[in-house]
């Protein structure tokens, strides 16, 4: 096939064959996670499915460069639930976090580590959580941080909806649970530098202290007031939650459902320094009429972002959109008619290439169900 031209960024990437999807006997039908090794341009999903192309995809997949389904990935029966959460490891597996209580056929609590060809990792046994999770993100020293709405590990008893876990899967008892943060609050995470993690979602306290829906702690759990949030993000009618963050330009590009952040406003989108500054460098300004639910940054500094909106500072941006990298619109990126659905997730793969799943079925005007390749350059 030939190679992408400069002037058909945002158009349907034909090297990425989706064919008919992903499908289920029931709607609804989403890819809702994504993930990639760095090595590989393969790249696992997870989500509600049940076929890919009409052959079986029971909840996770992996598709190669193509947007073939990987021959060398066997799940067997897969899993029972949606799976939420995807944190790739170097040895080619993965931690799978979410919504299910067998995978294969084996019982499980929400949790598993799966190997490079999808087989469980037997050697890992978790006692498993008692309810759903949100989010994982993985800390230089092998252990895991596991926000959800859970409220026990096995027998022992979570606050606040957050957990962290030794390599082995046990449970880190010295790590402080933020106690008066109501579970299955928190949305998202990121591991940043070596000892600290940046928390968001739709509360309102990190245990006692009110930070308004980010925090960024130590790998112990206690709170991190050297980032000063001041008083965080606002609502937008009546709703707030913060469900991205991306490391850019010595900062965090934070995406959401706000319309604020220390008071400045912002819509949806915003750039925070280190030290928990709204930064100057990047403004969105009125932002997005809609929440963005992803966020991902080309090599040349470019942010693609897509989620539940329809314009970005009053021109159409139907469901995704690219920015400089000072926040203005770049115009050289054409979607055409966008999605006709939500949008719930993307991935720029380590060949330059965009995939992005969600709800929807076609991506201007193309039939492509809840999977496609977009050109970027």
């Amino acid at each position: 096939m030939a190679a992408p031209q400069d002037d058909d960024a945002g158009s349907v990437d034909e090297n990425v064959q989706v064919g008919k999807g992903f499908s289920a006997p029931e709607p609804p039908v989403a890819v809702l996670e994504m993930a990639q090794h760095r090595k590989s341009r393969k790249t696992l999903m997870s989500g509600y499915f049940t076929q890919y192309k009409r052959e079986a995809a029971p909840g996770l997949i992996r598709i190669t460069a193509n947007g073939a389904q990987d021959p060398l990935f066997n799940v067997g029966d897969g899993l029972d639930g949606p799976a939420t959460a995807i944190v790739p490891l170097r040895d080619g597996g993965a931690y799978i976090g979410g919504a299910f209580q067998t995978y294969d056929g084996q019982q499980f609590g929400n949790l598993i580590r799966i190997g490079r060809d999808g087989a469980l990792d037997t050697d890992y046994q978790p006692a498993g959580f008692n309810d759903d999770i949100s989010a994982m993100t993985l800390l230089p020293d092998g252990s895991l941080v596991v926000a959800g709405f859970f409220t026990l590990f096995g027998s022992q008893p979570v606050a606040g909806g957050l957990a962290r876990l030794n390599p082995d899967g046990t449970l880190d008892s010295t790590f402080e649970s933020p106690d008066g943060t109501p579970r299955g609050t928190i949305e998202s995470l990121l591991t940043v530098g070596k000892n600290r993690v940046l928390v968001g979602g739709i509360f309102e306290d990190y245990g006692t202290t009110r930070v308004n829906g980010i925090a960024r702690i130590r790998t112990d759990g206690t709170l991190d007031e050297s980032f000063k949030t001041g008083r965080g993000f606002s609502p937008v009618s009546g709703t707030l939650g913060v469900y991205q963050f991306t490391k850019f330009r010595k900062g965090y590009l934070v995406g959401g459902a706000f319309s604020k952040y220390r008071s400045q406003k912002t819509g949806n989108l915003v750039l925070i320094s280190k030290e928990g500054r709204p930064s100057k460098k990047f403004r969105a300004k009125s932002g997005f009429d809609g929440q963005v639910n992803s966020i991902a940054i080309q090599a040349n500094n470019r942010v693609i972002a897509v989620g539940n909106f329809s314009n970005y500072r009053n021109k159409s941006a139907p469901g995704i959109v690219r920015l400089r990298e000072d926040g203005l619109l770049d115009n050289s990126f054409q979607a055409g008619k966008g999605f006709n659905a939500s949008v719930s997730e993307s991935l720029l793969r380590s060949d330059g290439s965009l995939l992005v799943g969600g709800f929807f079925n076609r991506y201007d005007g193309q039939l492509s169900p809840a999977l496609v390749g977009i050109q970027t350059k």
